[in-house]
C-alpha cells in the first residue's frame, strides 16, 4: 500500500520508550540456539542497554530463572 508524502509526516511511532541514561533501563530475554550431542539443548541469556545499545549473552543448559539472574549478576552488574 503506497501512501502520501502528507500522510507519512503523521504517523506517529507507538510502544517506544526514551531512556535518560545507560543503566536506566535493560531487556533481557532468553533464546534455544540447539542441541549439541553429549550436553543437550543449550539457551542463550541476552542482556541489552535500550540507552547505549551495549549487549551482553551467556550460553545455558538450563533456561530457568536462576539462569536469569546469572546473567545480571555476572556480565550486568559487576
Amino acid at each position: 500500500m503506497l501512501r502520501s508524502k502528507k500522510s507519512r509526516k503523521t504517523d506517529v511511532a507507538h510502544g517506544e520508550i526514551e531512556t535518560a541514561h545507560p543503566g536506566y533501563l535493560g531487556s533481557q530475554d532468553t533464546f534455544y540456539v540447539g542441541t549439541i550431542k553429549g550436553v543437550g539443548r543449550i539457551y542463550q541469556q541476552t542482556f541489552v542497554d535500550t540507552y547505549s545499545k551495549w549487549a551482553a549473552a551467556k550460553l545455558y543448559t538450563t533456561k530457568t530463572p536462576i539462569t536469569a539472574a546469572d546473567l545480571l549478576n555476572d556480565r550486568v552488574w559487576c
